[in-house]
Protein backbone atom coordinates (compact mmCIF):
# COMPACT_ATOMS: atom_id res chain seq x y z
CA UNK A 1 0.00 0.00 0.00
CA UNK A 2 1.49 3.31 -0.96
CA UNK A 3 1.39 6.56 1.22
CA UNK A 4 -1.10 7.71 -0.97
CA UNK A 5 -3.65 4.82 -0.52
CA UNK A 6 -2.81 4.84 2.93
CA UNK A 7 -3.74 8.43 3.65
CA UNK A 8 -6.60 8.39 1.04
CA UNK A 9 -8.41 5.50 3.29
CA UNK A 10 -7.92 6.78 6.57
CA UNK A 11 -9.32 10.40 5.42
CA UNK A 12 -12.08 8.16 3.85
CA UNK A 13 -12.45 6.63 7.41
CA UNK A 14 -12.50 9.65 9.94
CA UNK A 15 -14.87 11.31 6.94
CA UNK A 16 -17.13 8.02 7.64
CA UNK A 17 -16.54 8.46 11.98
CA UNK A 18 -17.28 12.09 11.35
CA UNK A 19 -20.85 11.32 9.70
CA UNK A 20 -21.04 8.90 12.23
CA UNK A 21 -20.42 11.10 15.19
CA UNK A 22 -22.41 13.78 13.70
CA UNK A 23 -25.61 11.83 12.82
CA UNK A 24 -25.13 10.00 15.97
CA UNK A 25 -25.02 13.89 18.18
CA UNK A 26 -27.70 15.15 16.03
CA UNK A 27 -30.14 12.24 16.40
CA UNK A 28 -29.25 12.55 20.39
CA UNK A 29 -30.17 16.64 20.04
CA UNK A 30 -33.29 16.20 19.04
CA UNK A 31 -34.46 13.14 21.09
CA UNK A 32 -33.46 15.03 24.40
CA UNK A 33 -35.38 18.23 23.02
CA UNK A 34 -38.33 15.99 22.36
CA UNK A 35 -37.59 13.96 25.95
CA UNK A 36 -37.31 17.68 27.26
CA UNK A 37 -41.02 18.50 25.61
CA UNK A 38 -42.72 15.61 27.59
CA UNK A 39 -41.27 16.82 30.32
CA UNK A 40 -42.46 20.52 30.00
CA UNK A 41 -45.89 19.19 28.76
CA UNK A 42 -46.71 17.06 31.71
CA UNK A 43 -45.49 19.93 33.91
CA UNK A 44 -48.18 21.82 32.12
CA UNK A 45 -45.37 24.49 30.95
CA UNK A 46 -46.83 24.18 27.77
CA UNK A 47 -45.20 27.39 25.98
CA UNK A 48 -42.07 26.01 27.24
CA UNK A 49 -43.21 22.27 25.38
CA UNK A 50 -43.99 24.46 22.16
CA UNK A 51 -40.08 25.81 22.19
CA UNK A 52 -38.69 22.16 23.01
CA UNK A 53 -40.89 20.42 20.11
CA UNK A 54 -39.75 23.81 17.98
CA UNK A 55 -35.79 22.73 18.50
CA UNK A 56 -36.22 18.81 18.68
CA UNK A 57 -37.59 19.59 14.64
CA UNK A 58 -33.98 21.82 13.83
CA UNK A 59 -31.40 19.43 14.46
CA UNK A 60 -33.48 16.83 11.89
CA UNK A 61 -31.82 16.27 8.55
CA UNK A 62 -33.67 17.66 5.35
CA UNK A 63 -35.19 13.91 4.31
CA UNK A 64 -36.21 13.76 7.58
CA UNK A 65 -38.24 17.04 7.79
CA UNK A 66 -41.36 15.17 6.42
CA UNK A 67 -41.53 11.69 8.59
CA UNK A 68 -44.25 10.60 10.99
CA UNK A 69 -41.42 12.01 13.71
CA UNK A 70 -41.76 15.35 12.33
CA UNK A 71 -45.10 15.48 11.51
CA UNK A 72 -45.86 14.33 15.13
CA UNK A 73 -43.57 17.26 16.76
CA UNK A 74 -46.05 19.20 14.98
CA UNK A 75 -49.01 17.49 16.30
CA UNK A 76 -47.79 18.11 19.43
CA UNK A 77 -46.76 22.31 18.90
CA UNK A 78 -50.69 21.97 17.41
CA UNK A 79 -51.71 20.21 20.98
CA UNK A 80 -50.02 22.66 22.89
CA UNK A 81 -51.10 25.64 21.33
CA UNK A 82 -54.60 24.42 21.86
CA UNK A 83 -54.42 23.84 25.60
CA UNK A 84 -52.95 27.91 25.74
CA UNK A 85 -56.43 28.79 23.75
CA UNK A 86 -53.91 30.23 20.42
CA UNK A 87 -56.11 28.84 17.95
CA UNK A 88 -54.42 30.53 14.67
CA UNK A 89 -50.95 29.33 15.84
CA UNK A 90 -52.20 25.97 16.03
CA UNK A 91 -54.05 25.42 13.59
CA UNK A 92 -51.01 26.60 11.57
CA UNK A 93 -49.48 23.08 13.02
CA UNK A 94 -52.08 20.79 12.99
CA UNK A 95 -52.78 22.08 9.44
CA UNK A 96 -49.11 20.96 8.09
CA UNK A 97 -49.70 17.36 9.89
CA UNK A 98 -53.04 16.91 8.30
CA UNK A 99 -51.75 17.65 5.07
CA UNK A 100 -48.51 15.36 5.31
CA UNK A 101 -51.01 12.70 6.36
CA UNK A 102 -53.41 13.02 3.62
CA UNK A 103 -50.33 12.97 0.80
CA UNK A 104 -49.06 10.21 2.42
CA UNK A 105 -52.34 8.34 2.63
CA UNK A 106 -52.35 7.73 6.59
CA UNK A 107 -55.67 8.81 7.22
CA UNK A 108 -56.81 5.97 9.14
CA UNK A 109 -54.19 5.91 11.59
CA UNK A 110 -54.62 6.97 15.06
CA UNK A 111 -51.50 10.13 14.55
CA UNK A 112 -54.39 11.21 11.92
CA UNK A 113 -57.18 11.01 14.17
CA UNK A 114 -55.35 12.73 16.72
CA UNK A 115 -55.32 15.59 14.45
CA UNK A 116 -58.36 15.73 13.38
CA UNK A 117 -59.76 15.80 16.88
CA UNK A 118 -57.59 18.79 17.81
CA UNK A 119 -58.50 20.52 14.56
CA UNK A 120 -62.32 20.12 15.88
CA UNK A 121 -61.31 21.68 18.75
CA UNK A 122 -59.51 24.82 17.23
CA UNK A 123 -62.50 25.58 14.65
CA UNK A 124 -64.78 24.97 17.27
CA UNK A 125 -63.31 28.43 18.72
CA UNK A 126 -62.63 30.04 15.35
CA UNK A 127 -65.28 28.63 12.51
CA UNK A 128 -67.28 26.42 14.24
CA UNK A 129 -68.98 25.37 11.10
CA UNK A 130 -66.12 23.30 10.32
CA UNK A 131 -65.51 21.69 13.77
CA UNK A 132 -68.28 18.78 12.93
CA UNK A 133 -66.71 17.22 10.19
CA UNK A 134 -63.18 17.18 12.29
CA UNK A 135 -65.07 15.61 15.43
CA UNK A 136 -66.92 12.90 12.87
CA UNK A 137 -63.67 12.23 11.22
CA UNK A 138 -61.98 11.50 14.55
CA UNK A 139 -64.72 9.49 16.00
CA UNK A 140 -65.04 7.26 12.87
CA UNK A 141 -61.12 6.45 12.94
CA UNK A 142 -60.93 5.79 16.43
CA UNK A 143 -64.03 3.55 16.03
CA UNK A 144 -62.61 1.72 12.92
CA UNK A 145 -59.07 1.30 15.11
CA UNK A 146 -60.40 -0.19 18.15
CA UNK A 147 -64.02 -1.53 18.05
CA UNK A 148 -64.32 -1.99 21.45
CA UNK A 149 -64.85 0.92 23.96
CA UNK A 150 -61.73 3.10 23.70
CA UNK A 151 -61.08 6.22 25.34
CA UNK A 152 -60.23 7.79 22.67
CA UNK A 153 -63.63 7.11 20.78
CA UNK A 154 -65.19 8.24 24.15
CA UNK A 155 -63.18 11.53 24.26
CA UNK A 156 -64.38 11.95 20.13
CA UNK A 157 -67.39 11.32 20.73
CA UNK A 158 -67.86 13.41 23.84
CA UNK A 159 -65.91 16.69 22.24
CA UNK A 160 -68.57 15.96 18.99
CA UNK A 161 -71.30 16.23 21.35
CA UNK A 162 -70.42 19.11 23.39
CA UNK A 163 -69.64 20.52 20.08
CA UNK A 164 -73.67 20.24 19.17
CA UNK A 165 -74.69 20.94 22.64
CA UNK A 166 -72.96 24.40 21.91
CA UNK A 167 -74.28 24.86 18.40
CA UNK A 168 -77.68 24.66 19.69
CA UNK A 169 -78.06 20.77 18.46
CA UNK A 170 -79.63 19.24 21.43
CA UNK A 171 -80.63 15.70 20.21
CA UNK A 172 -77.84 15.20 18.70
CA UNK A 173 -76.02 16.07 21.34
Amino acid sequence: MTNKQFFSDEKNFFLLVGICLFSASNAQTWMSFADSAITAQEKRQFTVAISYYIKAQQPLPKDSAETFTAINFNRKIGENYVRLSNFDSAVFYLNKAEIFLIKNDATQQSLYASVCDLLGRVYENIQPRLAENYYLQAQLIWKQLNPAASKEHAAATVNLANYYYNAGAYKKA
